[in-house]
């Protein structure tokens, strides 16, 4: 059933043009690389770091983002995106996990293949769930 209703909200809410901006500007930045899958083998490790960044905040932007659900089951997958976004400065963020998401949205892949690509990316960065205590 979430998985159907997972497809409708995707179905319903077409990226379209939606990352368009993301990879105009990623074009026209001053790296002086083209938007496409080679940025990869292109860019040093800070420039993919601020990829990243803009591209977690172009994906917020979308509205199945405010609509999908989180990984963790609580919120929607823009709050998970958020605290992707937030955790690329961080000592312990591989860079790697990313690289399939934007290897999809610089190919512009269908929309399915890119938000699965998505929770892949955020569920390998969002904590597990506590435990909700016992005590009342």
């Amino acid at each position: 059933m979430a998985i159907r209703r997972r497809s409708e909200i995707i179905r319903s809410n077409p990226i379209d043009d939606g990352l368009k901006s993301f990879c105009v500007a990623l074009n026209s930045s001053k790296l002086g690389i083209s938007a496409t899958p080679n940025i990869i083998n292109q860019s040093d490790s800070e420039e993919l770091k601020n990829i990243v960044v803009d591209l977690t905040v172009a994906l917020q932007k979308l509205p199945a983002a405010r609509l999908l659900p989180s990984v963790t089951g609580r919120g929607t997958l823009r709050s998970d995106l958020l605290r992707l976004g937030s955790s690329v400065d961080s000592d312990d963020f591989s860079i790697e996990r990313i690289i399939p998401l934007l290897k999809a949205v610089l190919s512009a892949e269908s929309d399915e293949v890119i938000w699965d690509n998505v929770y892949t990316a955020v569920a390998e960065s969002t904590p597990p769930p506590r435990p909700v205590s016992s005590t009342q």
